[in-house]
């Protein structure tokens, strides 16, 4: 039995894919794509995709900027190595002239291997920004966690980072905070983080924290415990869904993997035209920096309000068809006011 699981972007999917085709391997893929390539199953038949497009949580962002009223944004994102087409910032422009709002400015970073000194390059593209843009909201749509120290380091240098400004950070970015260093936390304090809500409170996923953290400790004896991430679940709910298949026909794998439906570590895993169908569930996090007084190994970000497609901002989780809650997907802001819990903005 042969599958390949792995591939962060997009791109790197795709190229793979290309071998599964002529191999007749299935690829299951930690990657979705921004926006759907017609016809995506006809072309990649072995490739599964074990996430949701980006359309979910770059509404979420959307509904954020909404809810305060900012009419002007400035957009960054590094560039992929891969120089793929990168439908997330089409769709974010889409959602935000529909939210009343616009993109003012857009600070594109070279690949993270690129420049031989990044923190030069941040800087002068930051200065840039200090001294010709408006805008002091700040989307930071994809990049490298290496570039991620440098920009927020440098951005609070520059002052960026503080009274009259916010900063919002996608999931790519929020699901690593808990690996890094004090000196990055101290610098992104107060940005608002889009994460994949997942159930921490069930059996399963307290029999693999236990289990996980016990094989990390005894291979990582110097670090401290920590909790797996969404990419890990995800990791871990791609294995299950192969599992089943032993001594089945490659043509019987795939088919057995598309029509999983079960309740995983991620949450719900199923499949629609080779994609992660269930649009997620997003939670708010805040990052409040570092204090001395709370126990090392304490995070470090606050969780704030959940978000639903159907409803936007919730301080709860809502039940499906909920009769007292009135749907507002179809509406362009799904929100009337902001975030309910207290939020620590830039500056305090």
């Amino acid at each position: 039995m042969d599958v390949i699981i792995g591939m962060d972007t997009w791109q790197e999917a795709t190229l793979v894919a290309k071998v599964g085709n002529q191999s007749k391997v299935p690829v299951i893929s930690f990657a979705a794509p921004s926006i759907t390539p017609p016809l995506m199953i006809n072309r990649w038949p072995f490739l599964i995709a074990m996430d949701s497009s980006d359309s979910a949580q770059i509404n979420c962002m959307a509904d954020l900027v909404c809810a305060y009223n900012w009419r002007k944004v400035v957009v960054i994102y590094e560039e992929n190595e891969y120089d793929g087409d990168f439908g997330s910032l089409t769709l974010l422009n889409e959602a935000l002239q529909s939210a009343g709002s616009e993109i003012e400015y857009r600070l594109v970073l070279p690949p993270y291997s690129s420049p031989s000194n990044p923190k030069d390059v941040v800087l002068d593209e930051l200065s840039k920004i200090r001294i010709n843009v408006q805008s002091r909201a700040f989307i930071v749509l994809r990049s490298s966690f290496p570039m991620v120290a440098h920009l927020f380091r440098e951005a609070n240098e520059l002052g960026l980072i503080g009274k009259e400004s916010v900063w919002i950070v996608t999931e790519s970015i929020t699901s690593l905070l808990d690996f890094a260093n004090s000196s990055v936390i101290s610098s992104m304090e107060g940005i608002l983080g889009i994460k994949t809500y997942y159930n921490e409170s069930s059996n399963a996923y307290k029999y693999f924290y236990t289990q996980f953290n016990q094989i990390f400790q005894t291979e990582n004896p110097q670090k401290q415990t920590f909790k797996p991430n969404i990419h890990a679940l995800r990791a871990y709910d791609s294995i299950r869904t192969i599992t089943q298949g032993t001594n089945m026909t490659t043509k019987m794998l795939l088919e057995d993997i598309l029509s999983s439906n079960f309740d995983g570590l991620s949450g719900k895993v199923r499949f629609q035209e080779g994609k992660l169908l269930p649009a997620p569930v997003f939670r708010i996090e805040n990052v409040i920096g570092n204090d001395k007084e709370v126990a090392q190994q304490q995070r470090r970000y606050k969780e704030l309000d959940f978000w639903m497609p159907q409803y936007g901002f919730l301080n709860r989780l809502i039940r499906k068809n909920d009769q007292k809650m009135k749907d507002r997907s179809d509406f362009v802001c799904k929100t009337l006011k902001g975030l309910s819990g207290s939020v620590v903005w830039p500056g305090n």
